[in-house]
């Protein structure tokens, strides 16, 4: 009872971290207009401070597997919150943009540490505590850009947008102080890096047609709602010109529809097929890019559009991450760093070169909708194949 309890507070000191990693990202973006104006930047800059961070989450990907082999996955995970919280600070001091977008590269890259933390989680869980509690995970994670951009509106409406970081600092050191004390060790003995041997590793995980199609289903999955995070600031309050509480209720609308797949996620969970929720969710998904596409000149109808689509990725996410993460290989650390890694570069490129494309057409409302449904078609068809592919696995 007493190691049960060790475990899920475990979890909910990784919970804050991952919770910080992304409210560091979303709370700034309300102010990110205000950043670029101070340091005489274009607009543009505003997607590019998004696309930076997960350049950095990407930075160190590779690396963590083999080093949590080596030095285990609780060093490695205290470490990267070590290295988030000294970044914050450095973007908190930055005095013109390169050393601001330097900071959020080098900030991000905390972020890779968490799936260190998920691969313990699979470690030390069976299939419906592992898939409650990720997608309880991933879902209050999400919720960082509904509650983050509230955070730092009302933070930038009474000081300088620089306390934004000093916030996440103070729930940086909070989730540290967890992840020192409850952090459980290593199931599996360390092992000496040799870099061949874990080059091969690596191949052989890239290789499997399962975790390749699932990799590539999650990747794209995720692009239409981070487009959205990325880009709605510049949507709602460049080319619509509303205020920045306007953002904030179409974000608070479009992201909430994480806390309803929550629910379901914890009723479902070991009740319903694995693949029949995955379908579920895709179902969910496909009518909320429809509901985007009849609605495409109307911002509040995006927004409910988006909420239905994000029901229906939270109710995916869980049960397909669990299906990737009890895949047979020789080293769980190095699936979930070589997972983290590849959907992080589908993030970062996706994101970057639809906002160039965006760009091209001053973020008119028409192409970010035609964005968002060329992602979404492209996701459904690996999920789809993801789901025929697994056809015989259930709760284990």
């Amino acid at each position: 009872m007493k190691n049960n309890l060790r475990l899920y507070l475990f979890a909910l000191s990784l919970v804050i971290y991952e919770f910080t990693t992304y409210a560091a990202n979303d709370m700034i973006m309300p102010g990110m207009l205000m950043v670029v104006k101070e340091f005489n930047s274009p607009v543009s800059y505003v997607a590019l401070s998004l696309s930076m961070y997960l350049f950095g989450n990407a930075l160190l990907q590779l690396f963590l597997g083999p080093l949590s082999e080596r030095f285990s996955k609780r060093t490695v995970i205290i470490g990267g919150n070590i290295l988030f919280l000294v970044f914050t600070v450095f973007i908190a001091a930055s005095n013109n943009m390169d050393m601001f977008l330097l900071g959020r590269l080098l900030q991000g890259a905390g972020i890779a540490f968490v799936a260190m933390g998920y691969a313990l989680i699979h470690e030390n869980f069976d299939d419906k505590n592992s898939v409650r509690i990720i997608a309880l995970m991933g879902n209050i994670t999400v919720l960082a850009p509904i509650i983050g951009p509230f955070i730092g509106g009302a933070i930038i409406g009474y000081a300088s947008w620089r306390y934004v970081f000093i916030f996440s600092l103070i729930t940086g050191l909070i989730s540290l102080y967890g992840l020192i004390k409850y952090t459980p060790p290593n199931k599996t003995p360390l092992q000496k890096l040799n870099l061949s041997e874990v080059m091969q590793h690596y191949y052989d995980i890239f290789i499997m047609p399962k975790f390749l199609v699932g990799v590539l289903a999650i990747g794209f999955l995720v692009m239409p709602s981070m487009l959205w995070i990325a880009i709605s600031p510049t949507l709602v309050m460049h080319t619509l010109k509303l205020s920045m509480h306007h953002y904030m209720y179409y974000q608070a609308i479009a992201i909430g529809g994480f806390l309803l797949s929550t629910i379901i996620n914890q009723i479902a969970a070991g009740k319903i097929n694995m693949l029949k929720l995955i379908s579920l969710g895709a179902y969910l998904s496909i009518v909320g890019f429809v509901v985007i596409a009849v609605f495409h000149t109307n911002i509040l109808w995006i927004a409910i559009g988006f909420c239905i689509s994000c029901t229906g990725l939270g109710l995916q996410l869980g049960t397909m991450f669990r299906i990737l993460g009890k895949l047979e290989v020789k080293s769980q650390s190095l699936l979930f760093s070589l997972m983290a890694f590849i959907q992080i570069i589908i993030m970062a490129v996706v994101l970057e070169s639809s906002n160039n494309i965006l760009k091209y057409f001053d973020y008119s409302l028409l192409s970010f909708v035609v964005s968002c449904l060329v992602l979404g078609i492209i996701s459904m068809l690996f999920v789809f194949r993801f789901i025929s592919m697994n056809k015989n696995r259930n709760w284990q």
